[in-house]
């Protein structure tokens, strides 16, 4: 349930999970984690969400807000570190994963987003290397800019010791390399 925007802004989303429960669909959410408070997290538990995906695009307040442009780092983490904590207590839990886009301007923090997301609990955590503009023109022209290149092997290189470094059973690090 998520296409462009946050879909915790949506006043239905609740109705809906249930809805596609009720008739044995699966629901996952992929948000910004601004909105991820207490008593929305208890109503994405209550109508049985199956997966959660928060996106992470910085390890640091200053890179993550300048790309989250208007979101509360420290807000979104202990955000993060909340759904895990109420998660915990469940004997079926959502999976919850985290997702984050690199690009020029958080590619020096690849490794401190991983140790970040294994912190504060995420399943899984995922590295898009690729840039969308969602059919724009206008955001394919800026994000042009943005692309970091995953061919070069230095780059390539930098994800595949991340991955080699921080996976494990409980912890999965990947890449999607392609839309």
């Amino acid at each position: 349930l998520q296409g462009m925007g946050e879909p915790l802004v949506n006043k239905h989303i609740y109705e809906m999970i249930s809805y596609a429960k009720k008739y044995g669909i699966a629901t996952e959410l992929i948000c910004n984690g601004s909105m991820l408070t207490t008593n929305n997290i208890e109503k994405l538990l209550n109508n049985n969400l199956a997966k959660l995906t928060i996106s992470v695009d910085g390890a640091s307040k200053e890179v993550f807000e300048k790309i989250r442009v208007k979101s509360d780092f420290n807000q979104v983490i202990e955000n993060g570190k909340n759904f895990k904590k109420m998660i915990a207590k469940k004997i079926v839990r959502p999976e919850f994963s985290a997702w984050s886009t690199i690009q020029g301007d958080n590619l020096g923090e690849v490794e401190e987003i991983t140790k970040l997301c294994k912190e504060i609990g995420f399943d899984d955590l995922t590295f898009q290397v690729f840039l969308t503009g969602w059919g724009k023109d206008e955001w394919n022209e800026i994000n042009s800019k943005k692309n970091i290149n995953y061919e070069n092997s230095k780059i390539k290189d930098t994800f595949e010791k991340v991955i080699l470094k921080y996976s494990s059973n409980k912890f999965k690090v990947s890449v999607f390399e392609e839309n």
